[in-house]
């Protein structure tokens, strides 16, 4: 085990990781997870710059650590990361994973989150037919009316329903 300045601890070998992991008990190794996903956010937050491999982390360890809303948020930051890099293969990818997050969340954060991610989906890649987005992870999104706990911010789900129906070609989104 060694010290890595800054950033933590590394493993000297695969095989030692390995072991002292699956030492660990699984509720144990979740809130490893979760506790690294936090700190690993707070450090990126605080540095104030867009770090794609820390984003990346984030999410991997959210995930592990079963913090849906952290993971989904990671995710969906990473996918739009990809997009602005032209990487819609990655992209799609980082949008598929965080709509098995999204949803877990509670209702409004559900819905919005659901849409941006789908949002970030059909920019990566548009699907041919409504069969194909759906085996691509895609979902229809039912939005309830009214939303429990508060109003969502009409713009930015607009334009992604809009989106949605008509990159699709047909009425994915009710």
């Amino acid at each position: 085990l060694h010290l890595e300045a800054g950033s933590g601890y590394v493993f000297s070998h695969d095989v030692v990781r390995g072991v002292v992991y699956s030492d660990l008990s699984q509720p144990r190794r979740t809130l490893m997870h979760h506790r690294t996903a936090e700190v690993l956010c707070r450090r990126h937050e605080e540095s104030g710059a867009f770090d794609e491999a820390a984003v990346a982390d984030i999410a991997r360890h959210a995930a592990l650590g079963e913090d849906h809303a952290l993971a989904a948020c990671a995710y969906l930051a990473a996918g739009k990361r990809c997009l602005k890099l032209f990487a819609s293969e990655n992209a799609a990818t980082m949008a598929r994973k965080g709509l098995r997050h999204a949803r877990e969340l509670p209702e409004p954060a559900r819905s919005r989150t659901l849409l941006e991610l789908l949002d970030v989906q059909l920019w990566a890649k548009r699907p041919q037919n409504e069969a194909e987005f759906c085996s691509e992870g895609g979902e229809v999104a039912v939005v309830p009316t009214p939303l429990p706990g508060g109003v969502l911010d009409a713009a930015p789900v607009g334009q992604s329903v809009g989106r949605l129906v008509q990159q699709g070609g047909q009425h994915f989104v009710v």
